[in-house]
């Protein structure tokens, strides 16, 4: 939990890894200089009994990662301190239990990788003391808000589709600087060496990242915000994938189109997994124009809603309920329900990017979109021969649902 890391920044250090040993951001060690005939130290009381002492911290404060601070105890070896995240400090809800602290000011050290105190959540703290081996009741807990940077995005876990997307967060109050650090990783793991780190201007809320993520890779980052020569917790790690065409998506289907140009109100489009294709489908309704259809990239969605909204919850023909649309928008897969039928544009990038490379398990010989073109046909796509053309609705044909995101 102690080790620590440094990386140069110019001339200064910079807290790269747990708390680097950073002059203006971590006073690691406190002398303790003590007049044992002194009634007070340092603005707080001093007692004889390690069963006396007391917490120099107010209920439910906001603070800056905290110097946890109790009455010094005259003859104490070392102190204590615990963080829990209830009340009652059980077992389990205990992030940190530090002990042999020699002075009873008390600043814990965390590993950023697995952090256990996050910025913006309420914790309890108590601390005692240890004399000759022998340690002292804990003190009654109180609670405490961590002040630190909030509201991050891009949201961890996110999908991005530039080499350096633009990294935003929450303003902190009454804050001089931020110290936020970067890295690119192949698998989500980093090391020291992997690292750059930056100091950014408190004034400001964004800042684009020194490092470009190429496809393939995952961007990492944390940030902690500053305060002369105070500081808050360290964010959580925040992480965000730049997929390539081919890549797995969030639902666990092949991203298949990725929007580099901010043409469309989302970025990716990816097409579902190979086993929630349907074999033997009708595109349904033959005699019946649905209407308000088109051919065009970013149209499927819209596409399969007008179709459902006009055929409804059984198609006109055979009044059945599972026909194309219907299938797709229904789905639900991997805890995601926003499926729909691929565009006759949509289609086609799924064939050129997807079955053309031997990605997404595409073995039927051809697929219907939502592309009407007219009262009894809509358009297919043959994959073997890469040809599209109307098919009668009421043919059987594979039916594959794609989602935006």
């Amino acid at each position: 939990m102690r080790q620590r890391y440094t990386a140069i920044l110019g001339s200064s250090l910079v807290c790269v890894m747990v708390f680097a040993t950073c002059t203006n951001l971590l006073l690691d060690e406190f002398d303790n200089p003590v007049d044992p005939e002194a009634e007070a130290y340092q603005g707080y009381d001093t007692v004889d009994s390690i069963d006396d002492i007391q917490l120099h911290i107010e209920e439910g404060e906001d603070l800056a990662w905290p110097t946890f601070v109790v009455s010094r105890v005259t003859g104490a070896d070392s102190y204590d301190v615990q963080i829990a995240e209830s009340e009652d400090f059980g077992p389990e809800s205990i992030v940190y239990d530090g002990s042999g602290y020699a002075t009873n000011l008390m600043r814990p050290a965390f590993d950023p990788e697995d952090p256990e105190v996050v910025a913006g959540e309420t914790y309890y703290w108590r601390a005692r003391a240890v004399e000759s081996g022998a340690a002292g009741l804990w003190t009654e807990p109180r609670s405490f808000q961590p002040y630190g940077v909030l509201g991050m995005t891009p949201e961890d876990g996110s999908f991005v589709s530039t080499e350096r997307p633009t990294v935003s967060w929450e303003p902190v109050e009454d804050v001089t600087d931020y110290v936020i650090v970067f890295g690119v990783t192949e698998d989500g793991s980093f090391a020291e060496d992997d690292l750059v780190g930056s100091v950014v201007d408190g004034d400001q809320t964004s800042v684009v990242p020194p490092a470009d993520i190429n496809p393939g890779q995952t961007g990492i980052w944390m940030m902690v915000a500053i305060d002369g020569d105070d500081h808050g917790p360290w964010s959580p790690i925040y992480t965000v994938y730049r997929p390539d065409i081919g890549s797995t998506g969030p639902a666990g289907g092949a991203i298949f189109y990725i929007d580099d140009e901010d043409a469309f109100d989302w970025t990716f489009l990816e097409a579902a997994p190979e086993e929630t294709e349907w074999a033997f489908e009708f595109w349904g309704g033959m005699g019946t124009f649905a209407g308000g259809t088109s051919t065009a990239l970013g149209t499927g969605e819209d596409n399969t809603a007008a179709i459902v909204q006009e055929y409804g919850t059984h198609e006109p023909l055979y009044g059945d309920s599972d026909y194309a649309a219907r299938l797709a928008q229904n789905l639900e897969h991997n805890g995601y329900d926003d499926w729909y039928l691929p565009s006759r544009e949509e289609l086609r990038l799924i064939r050129d990017n997807l079955y053309a490379e031997g990605i997404g398990g595409f073995g039927a010989p051809r697929y219907w979109s939502s592309s009407e073109y007219d009262d009894e046909r809509a358009w297919t796509h043959w994959f073997g021969n890469d040809s599209q053309d109307p098919s009668d609705k009421w043919l059987n044909t594979s039916v594959r649902a794609i989602r935006s995101f």
